[in-house]
Protein backbone atom coordinates (compact mmCIF):
# COMPACT_ATOMS: atom_id res chain seq x y z
CA UNK A 1 0.00 0.00 0.00
CA UNK A 2 3.01 2.39 0.23
CA UNK A 3 4.50 4.47 2.97
CA UNK A 4 2.37 6.78 5.09
CA UNK A 5 3.32 9.56 7.45
CA UNK A 6 4.14 13.27 7.62
CA UNK A 7 7.54 12.79 5.92
CA UNK A 8 6.01 11.30 2.78
CA UNK A 9 4.50 13.49 0.10
CA UNK A 10 1.98 11.45 -1.86
CA UNK A 11 0.00 14.19 -3.59
CA UNK A 12 -2.93 14.21 -1.15
CA UNK A 13 -3.30 17.11 1.25
CA UNK A 14 -3.97 16.46 4.90
CA UNK A 15 -4.11 20.17 5.69
CA UNK A 16 -0.85 20.04 7.60
CA UNK A 17 1.88 22.44 6.38
CA UNK A 18 5.09 20.40 6.27
CA UNK A 19 7.43 23.22 5.28
CA UNK A 20 7.48 26.74 3.94
CA UNK A 21 10.02 27.23 1.17
CA UNK A 22 11.26 30.12 -0.92
CA UNK A 23 10.27 30.19 -4.62
CA UNK A 24 13.93 30.16 -5.68
CA UNK A 25 13.16 29.21 -9.28
CA UNK A 26 11.02 32.35 -9.57
CA UNK A 27 13.76 34.45 -8.00
CA UNK A 28 16.28 33.02 -10.44
CA UNK A 29 14.00 33.70 -13.42
CA UNK A 30 13.51 37.34 -12.40
CA UNK A 31 17.23 37.76 -11.71
CA UNK A 32 18.18 36.31 -15.12
CA UNK A 33 15.77 38.67 -16.89
CA UNK A 34 17.26 41.64 -15.03
CA UNK A 35 20.80 40.53 -15.91
CA UNK A 36 19.83 40.12 -19.59
CA UNK A 37 18.25 43.60 -19.71
CA UNK A 38 21.32 45.07 -18.03
CA UNK A 39 23.63 43.38 -20.55
CA UNK A 40 21.64 44.68 -23.52
CA UNK A 41 21.96 48.22 -22.17
CA UNK A 42 25.67 47.82 -21.41
CA UNK A 43 26.48 46.39 -24.85
CA UNK A 44 24.54 49.11 -26.67
CA UNK A 45 26.32 51.81 -24.72
CA UNK A 46 29.88 50.43 -24.48
CA UNK A 47 30.06 47.91 -27.39
CA UNK A 48 31.88 45.23 -25.39
CA UNK A 49 33.60 42.53 -27.44
CA UNK A 50 36.05 39.61 -27.22
CA UNK A 51 33.72 37.50 -25.06
CA UNK A 52 33.65 40.10 -22.32
CA UNK A 53 29.86 40.49 -22.51
CA UNK A 54 29.46 36.75 -21.92
CA UNK A 55 31.86 37.04 -18.97
CA UNK A 56 29.59 39.75 -17.55
CA UNK A 57 26.60 37.42 -18.01
CA UNK A 58 28.39 34.61 -16.16
CA UNK A 59 29.39 36.99 -13.35
CA UNK A 60 25.83 38.34 -13.07
CA UNK A 61 24.34 34.86 -13.09
CA UNK A 62 26.76 33.67 -10.40
CA UNK A 63 26.10 36.72 -8.25
CA UNK A 64 22.39 35.97 -8.22
CA UNK A 65 22.97 32.24 -7.83
CA UNK A 66 25.18 32.89 -4.79
CA UNK A 67 22.38 34.59 -2.87
CA UNK A 68 19.62 32.31 -4.15
CA UNK A 69 21.57 29.24 -3.00
CA UNK A 70 21.78 30.74 0.49
CA UNK A 71 17.95 30.79 0.62
CA UNK A 72 17.52 27.13 -0.29
CA UNK A 73 17.00 24.54 2.42
CA UNK A 74 16.94 21.30 0.43
CA UNK A 75 19.68 18.71 0.82
CA UNK A 76 23.05 19.51 -0.75
CA UNK A 77 26.68 18.68 -0.09
CA UNK A 78 28.13 21.02 2.53
CA UNK A 79 31.65 22.35 2.95
CA UNK A 80 32.29 24.05 6.30
CA UNK A 81 28.52 24.20 6.79
CA UNK A 82 27.88 26.04 3.51
CA UNK A 83 26.35 24.52 0.38
CA UNK A 84 28.91 23.55 -2.28
CA UNK A 85 26.80 25.47 -4.83
CA UNK A 86 27.61 28.72 -2.98
CA UNK A 87 31.34 28.02 -3.28
CA UNK A 88 30.95 27.11 -6.95
CA UNK A 89 29.08 30.34 -7.68
CA UNK A 90 31.74 32.40 -5.88
CA UNK A 91 34.65 30.73 -7.71
CA UNK A 92 33.05 31.02 -11.15
CA UNK A 93 32.10 34.65 -10.39
CA UNK A 94 35.76 35.44 -9.60
CA UNK A 95 36.89 33.72 -12.81
CA UNK A 96 34.36 35.64 -14.93
CA UNK A 97 35.43 38.98 -13.45
CA UNK A 98 39.09 38.13 -13.99
CA UNK A 99 38.39 37.34 -17.65
CA UNK A 100 36.35 40.53 -18.08
CA UNK A 101 39.18 42.74 -16.81
CA UNK A 102 42.06 40.84 -18.44
CA UNK A 103 40.57 40.19 -21.91
CA UNK A 104 41.27 42.47 -24.85
CA UNK A 105 39.20 45.63 -24.90
CA UNK A 106 37.12 46.86 -27.84
CA UNK A 107 35.36 45.01 -30.64
CA UNK A 108 36.61 42.31 -32.96
CA UNK A 109 37.49 43.20 -36.54
CA UNK A 110 34.72 42.89 -39.10
CA UNK A 111 34.94 40.52 -42.03
CA UNK A 112 34.09 43.14 -44.64
CA UNK A 113 36.53 45.94 -43.87
CA UNK A 114 39.15 44.47 -41.56
CA UNK A 115 38.50 47.42 -39.26
CA UNK A 116 36.88 47.25 -35.82
CA UNK A 117 33.10 47.45 -35.80
CA UNK A 118 31.68 50.93 -35.59
CA UNK A 119 29.87 52.41 -32.63
CA UNK A 120 26.11 52.56 -32.44
CA UNK A 121 24.46 54.97 -34.90
CA UNK A 122 24.88 58.57 -33.85
CA UNK A 123 28.04 57.92 -31.80
CA UNK A 124 31.47 58.88 -33.13
CA UNK A 125 33.95 56.02 -33.46
CA UNK A 126 37.57 57.06 -33.83
CA UNK A 127 38.80 53.43 -33.78
CA UNK A 128 37.21 52.49 -37.11
CA UNK A 129 39.13 53.49 -40.21
CA UNK A 130 37.18 55.18 -43.01
CA UNK A 131 36.22 52.80 -45.78
CA UNK A 132 38.61 54.39 -48.28
CA UNK A 133 41.48 53.73 -45.82
CA UNK A 134 40.66 50.03 -45.47
CA UNK A 135 43.35 47.75 -46.91
CA UNK A 136 42.80 46.82 -50.52
CA UNK A 137 42.89 43.25 -51.79
CA UNK A 138 46.33 43.95 -53.26
CA UNK A 139 47.63 45.02 -49.83
CA UNK A 140 46.17 42.00 -48.03
CA UNK A 141 47.28 39.53 -50.67
CA UNK A 142 43.73 38.40 -51.47
CA UNK A 143 42.79 37.95 -55.08
CA UNK A 144 39.44 39.22 -56.23
CA UNK A 145 37.72 37.10 -58.87
CA UNK A 146 36.33 38.78 -61.99
CA UNK A 147 32.89 40.13 -61.26
CA UNK A 148 30.20 42.05 -63.01
CA UNK A 149 29.93 45.77 -62.35
CA UNK A 150 26.89 45.25 -60.10
CA UNK A 151 28.66 42.66 -57.92
CA UNK A 152 31.68 44.94 -57.57
CA UNK A 153 29.41 47.82 -56.53
CA UNK A 154 27.83 45.66 -53.82
CA UNK A 155 31.26 44.67 -52.46
CA UNK A 156 32.33 48.32 -52.20
CA UNK A 157 29.15 49.42 -50.45
CA UNK A 158 29.63 51.29 -47.18
CA UNK A 159 28.20 48.95 -44.54
CA UNK A 160 28.57 51.42 -41.70
CA UNK A 161 25.60 53.61 -42.59
CA UNK A 162 22.03 53.16 -41.53
CA UNK A 163 19.75 51.06 -43.68
CA UNK A 164 17.93 54.18 -44.91
CA UNK A 165 21.14 55.77 -46.14
CA UNK A 166 22.10 52.63 -48.03
CA UNK A 167 18.69 52.43 -49.67
CA UNK A 168 18.80 56.07 -50.75
CA UNK A 169 22.33 55.74 -52.11
CA UNK A 170 21.44 52.71 -54.21
CA UNK A 171 18.03 53.91 -55.38
CA UNK A 172 19.41 54.76 -58.84
CA UNK A 173 20.63 51.19 -59.49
Amino acid sequence: MGQRGPDVLDGHSTGVVLATVQPTFLYELVWNLLVAAFLVIVDRRFRIGHGRLFALYVAGYCLGRFFIELMRDDHATLILGVRINVFTAAIVFAGALAYFFLAAKGREETVLTGAPEVAAPGEPDEAAAPLDEAPSDAETGAEEPDATEEEADVRQMDTRGLAGESTERNAGD
